[in-house]
Order: structure tokens, then C-alpha cells, then sequence
């Protein structure tokens, strides 16, 4: 694992809630919500307040541990995905906490994880676990677990999100996500009759608001140069989820075969047969040169296909996604 003074300094901060900047401690004791308690959206920055209606909150949780670590932001996330965690029978909170990141840990697949941590083993995750979350530990998380996080910083009254490939799917469980400096707390909404929603997708109304929105960044994007970008089309969704599975079988038959003949007779997308179909007019490449990446965002996935066969684009990744298609593309175009 690669130890900097950053990585350092991150977990030296998470030990204690003691600080020199007495108005930033006063800042963070006043956005603190007291244990089991509500404090409602009416009360959020005036930004915030025109997302959410009066029935969304944010939820008192335990912030420290007994050696005063910070684990609020474990404590959010757990309160979200694991409705026991509130009221635990079997288990303390820091028990259930300790476990949660074991099983994140044994569930490590490198093939599912984002490209800038896959340098990191499964022993680098178990250390930087003990650490202040940070931009590795959350994708991992949404890697591994195939979920969006929405962030709402109560300091900078900024939106950032991570979530796992390319695109964001907003058909995918969301966790929403509270946050001052170092300090966590998960934002929930009451439903009729006393339940709650803890996760949310594209068919809760606030969805419609969010999407609506242009100044939403992908949590430390200078880093990890990554763009929030987000399918709008639920056909898109099924095509790649199609897809995704026709690869799979495929992949399934062809190790069935343990690489016989009948492996020739397999042909992709970009097998020869396939792309002599596929020729580019002169009038079309000048409509290409045209294109950018709002207007490519809007297009359909099997449409971004079309063209990077059209201009003779070779695809390597398996099932790529838009914004890999959209990559591809506009480098394509800027030499042609």
C-alpha cells in the first residue's frame, strides 16, 4: 500500500473530534444531528431546501467509536443499507461496522472494480478502511456493491456523486448521503404510515429534480478524471443489461468448448463479415466532425455503435459504455 502524507494526515484527523479551528469545531457541532434524532430538510442550507420536501431528514447516528475514531460516514451507510443496524438485537453498532467491512473486503473482484484502483489488493482496501473515506473507498464501495451515492456537502452547499462504470444509472439504489468535513449522517424520507425510504432510485420524485440540475460533479473528478454523466433513457439501460448478459453467455459457451473448432464459428461486432456492412459518405464524416459531447450524451448507445463502426473504430473493452463510446469518438473525429 502506498503511504503519503495525505493518507497520513487523513487518518490522524479521523482519531479525534478535537481541533484547533474553534469555529470550524463550532461549525461541525451545530451541523451534527444528536443520536436517533431527525433534523428535517426545512432546516437544510436554502439550496437543499428547494430538492427536498419536509419529509426527507437527516438521521442522528453514532459518530465515534470508543477509541474516538470517526465512523460516522460507516455508520450513514450502514444505517441506509441495513435497517437492523439501527436497532441492533445480535450486535454492537462498531461490531456490525467491523463486519460489514470484512464482508466488502472478501467480496474484492478486480474485473468489477474502476480503473484508477485496480492497482490496489485486497490487503490495500482492508488498510485504507481504517481511514477517512475518500474517493478510493467510496467507489470501491459502489463498485462492489452497484450503487449510487448522491453527496450533499453542507459546507460548500455542493453536489458530487460516485457510482460505479462509466454512466450513472438512475434506475440503480441510491444512498443519499449528508456531509460537513470529516462528519457523515445518511438522509432518509417518511412515508405514509410511519415507514421509511432509505434508498432511492429514478422513480422517486426527487429524481426529477436532481436530473434537472447541471452544477452535480463527480466526487473528486480532477483525480480520477471521471464525468458525471447519467443515462435519461430506460431502453439504454435494457439494451446494455441485454448485452451485458449475451457477453456473458457467450463467454460461458465458448469456455464450455475449452477452445474448439466450433470457437471459429463465433463472430462479434467487429469481425470482418460484420463491418464490410459498414462504410462512411463524405457528407457524413462532416456531420460526425460536428459532434460533441452534449449532444452524443443524448444519442442512444446503439446509435454511438453505428458510428464508431462507421469510422472504423476498433472497440476493445467488452460491453463499452457510452461514455467509452463517446471517448472513442471524439478522438476519432479531432484526427480525421
Amino acid at each position: 500500500m502506498e503511504i503519503n502524507y495525505d493518507i497520513i494526515i487523513k487518518h490522524l484527523c479521523g482519531k479525534h473530534t478535537k481541533t484547533n479551528n474553534k469555529e470550524n469545531k463550532k461549525e461541525i457541532n451545530a451541523f451534527q444531528t444528536q443520536k436517533n434524532i431527525y433534523t428535517y430538510a426545512t432546516t437544510f442550507p436554502d439550496i437543499f431546501k428547494e430538492l427536498f420536501t419536509d419529509k426527507f431528514y437527516r438521521y442522528g447516528i453514532t459518530t465515534h467509536d470508543n477509541d474516538h475514531n470517526n465512523i460516522s460516514f460507516w455508520s450513514s451507510v450502514l444505517s441506509v443499507l441495513d435497517k437492523n443496524f439501527l436497532i441492533p438485537y445480535s450486535l454492537d453498532e462498531i461490531s456490525m461496522i467491523n463486519q460489514f467491512k470484512t464482508q466488502l473486503t472478501d467480496l474484492f473482484d478486480k474485473t468489477k472494480l474502476s480503473d484508477f484502483i485496480k492497482k490496489l489488493d485486497k490487503n490495500d482496501m482492508r488498510e485504507r478502511f481504517k481511514l477517512n473515506p475518500d474517493i478510493t473507498i467510496m467507489q470501491y464501495i459502489a463498485d462492489t456493491l452497484d450503487i449510487n451515492f448522491w453527496i450533499f456537502d453542507f459546507k460548500s452547499e455542493k453536489i458530487n456523486v460516485v457510482y460505479s462504470k462509466d454512466i450513472m444509472n438512475p434506475w440503480k439504489q441510491s444512498v443519499f448521503l449528508a456531509n460537513y468535513d470529516i462528519c457523515w449522517e445518511p438522509i432518509m424520507c417518511l412515508k405514509s404510515k410511519g415507514s421509511v425510504t432509505r434508498l432511492f432510485d429514478n422513480n422517486h420524485s426527487i429524481f426529477k429534480k436532481l436530473l434537472c440540475l447541471d452544477n452535480i460533479k463527480y466526487l473528486e473528478s480532477e483525480t480520477i478524471g471521471k464525468e458525471y454523466i447519467y443515462i435519461d433513457n430506460i431502453s439504454d439501460v435494457i439494451k446494455q443489461e441485454k448485452l451485458k448478459l449475451k457477453i456473458e453467455v457467450k463467454e460461458l459457451l465458448i469456455e464450455s468448448d475449452n477452445e474448439s473448432e466450433s470457437d471459429s464459428s463465433v463472430h462479434t461486432e467487429n469481425s470482418d463479415d460484420e463491418s464490410k456492412k459498414y462504410f462512411i459518405k463524405a457528407d457524413e464524416l462532416d456531420e460526425f466532425k460536428k459532434l460533441n459531447k452534449t449532444k452524443m450524451t443524448k444519442m442512444k448507445v446503439a446509435e454511438l455503435v453505428d458510428i464508431t463502426k462507421k469510422l472504423n473504430i476498433v472497440i476493445t473493452k467488452k460491453n463499452p459504455t457510452k461514455a467509452v463510446l463517446m471517448e472513442s469518438i471524439l478522438n476519432k473525429i479531432s484526427t480525421v
